[in-house]
């Protein structure tokens, strides 16, 4: 027997936690034993009833075990699952807001064209007649989709059932958007048309909120999508409410937190809070202000998606997966849609009988994963898998780490998953749950 290499301890009240990061168990050890823990060579050598706990928690393995070459192995294994093909589209780039902080360039006019469409069904088509797919996820996202809703999402989605009710396989429907032009009957059309699940943004309350994201300078567009999100919820759909927070709107959180908290317990349920910080105000915020904000959502009793819930094995990145695609307005193809889309960035093109042609960069980006030595030494691997294939290509022929080497950090974030009222004990779908990795609309 011997120690696993993705062991960490810290110490918690009156004694330590030893949590394992490939099996996310853990066990409570005193001071003591976890410091003979920690020196002793041979682990056969401790008690009998002690090995048997540490094994439970895979602090210990058998010496023939290789923990990386499994990790690795498991993570693969997602990134290349053939059960479901995930396409993500663009209908437009164009957006009814002007956030500050948006990447997007939403001055011309950006909207998918007829064309595009039709190559679109006949991509869905053909993956519904291979018969190997048991689900096909659909997402919606721009720009604000919305308002090409009876151009492209309806017709795409009325397709989707037509291929639903004569081939054999399931289907998960998102939707990414900023929720000002839902109204109760939409929302109930969406339903009707096999809508799963929304993704809405807010910017703090409504005052904070309002002055990012506004129809004019007079009308604000806080009250709208709360309105709406209360509608979903009532509605019996799922929503991930990404809340996009700055050293700015940061106290102003708490308001939205009691709001969402005192909601009726039958409709609370459907809503999962995904906090993000604002790229552009990264550093202005300390690890304690950002775990307190985790802290208040939990007090408030809601979901609340912990920052490892999107690096675990089972919520691995959308944009690494083989079978994932971003359809983009102008038929151009990505694979990460946390990036502009500019011809440059594109890995493919979708042609005129529906299929992807992808180019050198898209293969390249998946074969790039574990090529940073860095990652192979480093007890977080099993939580954030060494970082995107998105990131690997961006750091190629760098030692990296995507928490900067920040031993504070990596500790933050399992103290997260320890400590939240996250996904990871709910009962939420966990292709749900893969959508609030998408940047907000």
């Amino acid at each position: 027997m011997k120690k696993s290499r993705y062991n960490v301890s810290f110490p918690y009240k009156t004694a330590y936690i030893l949590f394992n990061t490939k099996t996310q168990k853990l066990i409570l050890l005193t001071k003591e034993f976890l410091d003979f823990f920690d020196s002793v060579k041979d682990v056969e050598s401790l008690p009998e009833d002690y090995i048997g706990a540490l094994k439970s928690i895979g602090a210990i393995v058998p010496d023939t075990y290789d923990e990386y070459i499994e990790v690795t192995k498991s993570l693969e294994s997602v990134d290349n699952d053939d059960t479901m093909f995930h396409v993500i589209i663009n209908p437009t780039l164009n957006c009814n807001f002007n956030c500050w902080y948006c990447y997007e360039d939403h001055s011309n006019k950006m909207i998918m064209d007829s064309q595009v469409l039709h190559r679109t069904k006949l991509l869905l088509y053909k993956k519904a007649i291979e018969n190997r797919f048991k689900t096909i996820k659909l997402s919606f996202f721009g720009g604000e989709p919305l308002l090409q809703y009876n151009r492209v999402i309806n017709p795409l989605l009325q397709y989707l059932n037509e291929l639903k009710n004569t081939c054999n396989f399931s289907t998960i429907v998102h939707i990414t958007t900023n929720g000002y032009l839902l109204n109760k009957e939409r929302i109930l059309e969406l339903k009707e048309l096999g809508v799963n699940s929304f993704q809405i943004t807010l910017d703090g309350n409504e005052d904070k909120h309002n002055q990012v994201r506004f129809v004019s300078n007079n009308v604000g567009s806080y009250a709208t999508i709360i309105r709406n999100i209360e509608l979903i919820c009532q509605s019996k759909m799922y929503i991930i409410i990404r809340i996009n927070y700055t050293s700015s709107n940061y106290s102003s959180l708490k308001d939205v937190f009691h709001h969402f908290g005192k909601f009726d317990s039958k409709y609370k349920q459907y809503i999962v809070i995904s906090l993000n910080q604002v790229w552009q105000d990264i550093g202005n915020l300390s690890d304690n202000e950002i775990e307190s904000l985790y802290e208040s959502a939990n007090n408030a009793g809601l979901t609340l998606l912990s920052d490892l819930n999107e690096g675990r094995f089972q919520y691995a990145c959308y944009a690494d997966k083989r079978n994932q695609a971003v359809i983009n307005y102008n038929g151009l193809v990505h694979k990460c849609n946390a990036r502009d889309f500019t011809p440059e960035s594109a890995e493919g093109i979708l042609n005129d009988m529906g299929e992807i042609e992808w180019n050198e960069r898209f293969y390249k980006r998946m074969s790039i994963r574990f090529k940073n030595s860095v990652c192979k030494e480093c007890y977080m691997l099993p939580m954030c898998n060494g970082g995107c294939r998105q990131y690997a290509l961006e750091h190629e022929g760098q030692k990296y780490c995507i928490l900067n080497f920040d031993e504070n950090k990596k500790l933050r974030m399992i103290k997260s998953l320890i400590f939240c009222h996250n996904v990871s004990s709910s009962k939420i779908d966990e292709n749900i749950l893969e959508n609030a990795q998408m940047e907000s609309s």
